[in-house]
């Protein structure tokens, strides 16, 4: 047998860890370390978790229940409830337990997690003497009963005898990966506390965070075969040891991550361990806790969201939006980005700069640059753009840093943020601008207007690589085909339909000639004179065309159908008061139009186009004695509050549809 550590099993479910010969496993109790660091008053010992504050809780700079609280009124240091605190020592002190950890100012700070029931506590905090570890309190009560441990010690032996060489084996082999791991540290790791009611009645819990979700759960494990104790339950965290078969933890957790079953279980010193005990029954999910699902629905050019400290996953914002936090001293963790609908091929990549970790690899859409629950500050990035689109458009970005404030724009895989100064990143910007001066087909020839919907052929038609009916035909849908398009183009005097096939390519399907399409000069109902009120209107809609003609107050357009207005008219009937009324749209893609007289059309008609917003005056004596007050109902907002003479009703620059409106004169 090569030479290494035995294992003995003893009744009380602990492990005794000593190096041969088996005689001096008493002397050698003696001479075993603790991990721990000591004050005067109070001792830190090791231990790293993560808990998910129940309630508002205020961060010491030291161990005490009554420290002065204007040496502790920095509100980086009060905490929300629902925070999870990141902590590497805990502490038992002034009658409570305590959990430890350093801020970004590397100065260490205190959170009181449960009160110390009397008979645990010791007799006298202030005679450092008398305060032992729970280790200490191990070895002393291992010297005070050295006979009948000896006892257990035997009996036990017989429990794991029979896979004691597979344990020492095994121990040798991973004396490299954990080479720093004091005796104590392997000794404490078999053993698991009993007693759950601390736990239970403590304002914190165990917390659910990424990347491993974390179930409450009480038990007694007993081991059928030797299985690995490590500090975090994923395949590449430290090893500890190896608990051997036949023996048993008391679990306080079980988890599911990394393709493998764990149980997790506090040691009797306090420190929080792992054991993998199987194969998981799910498949591994890498992108399990990615943040809100993208909408392609609602999305911009370019679309991201980002992970910042306590707040977890924000929600997708788009086109230069800010993404993150301003004024409140969080860290970013992690971002991602997502494409919207572009007329190339290509896409993005990124990567972070994070904290202790320095640059990552480049990753691309649905993958996070950064890290996810290891209270990690990012503190640079760089974004770029490929194949084709990056031809095309520039990405250009900025970050918002700790004590610089937002930066200076960059592009193209230039870095944003600081590296070597320590400083977290805090929000971000980005962009995709088209470079100036390259020629672009888009810009030039064809508008894509972005539009959703399944068409279905009656005839044999053509898919082209370009809305011309001179390029290359790349396929064909035949009648009683059908296909899901994202945009529709007017050009080459035809309507064509577009998407974006399986190769990532876009495509585009005639329809129509424009001859199927243009509209008459004027091809509104005709307005009955006799039935006119004081202000008479109708509307141009997606898929009805012109409408009825309705009066004072009356709804114009459709309601809860989804369908945009594309254009509208205005007549006055009889009005006592010399004078007219003028009128102008906002259209997609167009902006805002010139002002129409009475009776003109505002709008567009056969271009797909929607109205964005409105805006209406009366002139003359009439203006002088009435005002024109007006509403419109848009895209995800409904009805807007009223307005009057000449004031914008709907939207400008948010790419929302106008889908009714009403008019009405209202005496001075």
């Amino acid at each position: 047998m090569k030479k290494g550590y035995k294992y003995l099993m003893l009744s009380s479910a602990a492990l005794i860890f000593f190096a041969t010969p088996k005689q001096d496993v008493f002397k050698n109790l003696d001479s075993i370390s603790v991990h721990a660091q000591t004050n005067d008053e109070w001792t830190l010992k090791d231990e790293k978790g993560k808990f998910e504050l129940k309630e508002d809780s205020s961060a010491k700079k030291e161990p005490r229940i009554s420290q002065n609280e204007e040496s502790n009124s920095d509100n980086n240091n009060e905490f929300k409830k629902g925070t999870v605190i990141d902590y590497d020592k805990i502490v038992e002190f002034d009658g409570y337990k305590w959990i430890s950890f350093k801020n970004e100012d590397n100065e260490r700070l205190f959170i009181s997690i449960e009160k110390i029931e009397a008979s645990k506590t010791n007799t006298s905090t202030s005679d450092s003497s008398t305060d032992s570890s729970k280790d200490e309190e191990v070895i002393s009560k291992s010297e005070s009963s050295e006979e009948s441990l000896k006892e257990e010690v035997k009996s036990s032996t017989k429990n794991v005898e029979n896979n004691k060489d597979s344990v020492e084996q095994k121990s040798s082999d991973t004396t490299t990966q954990s080479s720093d791991t004091k005796l104590s540290d392997v000794e404490d790791a078999l053993t698991s506390i009993s007693d759950y009611s601390s736990i239970k009645e403590s304002k914190y819990r165990l917390a659910s965070i990424t990347p491993w979700k974390v179930v409450t759960e009480y038990g007694r494990y007993t081991f059928t075969e030797d299985c690995e104790i490590r500090d975090a339950p994923t395949k590449d965290s430290n090893f500890v040891t190896i608990y051997p078969e036949g023996g048993s933890v008391n679990y306080d957790s079980k988890i599911d991550n990394d393709g493998f079953k764990w149980l997790g279980y506090k040691t009797n010193s306090g420190r929080r361990l792992y054991v993998k005990i199987g194969k998981s029954s799910t498949p591994t999910n890498p992108n399990s806790n990615m943040g809100p699902a993208f909408d392609p629905n609602t999305a911009g050019q370019i679309n991201y969201l980002t992970h910042v400290q306590n707040d977890g996953w924000q929600n997708w914002v788009k086109d230069g939006e800010m993404a993150g936090t301003q004024g409140r001293s969080l860290r970013m963790e992690a971002f991602k980005l997502e494409l919207g609908n572009l007329p190339y091929d290509g896409s993005v990549e990124y990567r972070a700069h994070v904290q202790n970790d320095g640059w990552q690899n480049w990753v691309g859409p649905n993958s996070y640059a950064g890290t996810q629950g290891r209270s990690l500050r990012m503190e640079a990035l760089e974004i770029r753009l490929t194949g084709e689109l990056a031809k095309y458009y520039d990405v250009q970005y900025r970050a918002h840093v700790q004590n610089n404030g937002w930066m200076s724009w960059v592009k193209n895989g230039e870095l944003a943020g600081t590296q070597g100064q320590s400083l977290r990143m805090e929000a971000l910007e980005i962009k995709l601008v088209k470079k100036p001066g390259v020629n672009n087909p888009s810009d030039s020839s064809w508008k894509l207007i972005s539009e959703k919907g399944s068409y279905k052929f009656n005839k044999k038609s053509e898919i082209k690589n370009e809305p011309k009916k001179s390029s290359t035909t790349v396929g064909y849908y035949n009648a009683g085909e059908s296909v899901a398009y994202d945009s529709k183009v007017n050009y080459d005097n035809a309507t064509w339909i577009s998407y974006i096939a399986a190769s990532g390519k876009r495509r585009y399907v005639q329809i129509a000639t424009n001859s199927d399409i243009t509209p008459k000069p004027d091809d509104s109902t005709e307005f009955d004179i006799n039935n006119a009120g004081n202000i008479n209107y109708l509307a141009h809609v997606q898929n009805y065309g012109w409408q009825n003609w309705v009066k004072d107050g009356d709804v114009a357009g459709t309601q809860g159908k989804e369908l945009r207005m594309e254009a509208f008219k205005i007549l006055l009937a009889d009005r006592p008061y010399n004078g007219s009324i003028k009128y102008r749209a906002h259209v997609q893609d167009v902006g805002w139009q010139e002002w129409c007289g009475e009776g003109e059309i505002a709008g567009t008609r056969g271009r797909s186009l929607r109205i964005e917003a409105l805006k209406i005056s009366l002139t003359g004596e009439l203006a002088k004695h009435y005002d024109v007050e007006y509403r419109s109902h848009v895209q995800g907002i409904g009805w807007q509050p009223w307005v009057k003479n000449g004031e914008l009703a709907g939207t400008e620059g948010r790419s929302l549809r106008m889908e009714a409106i009403q008019i009405r004169l209202v005496k001075k």
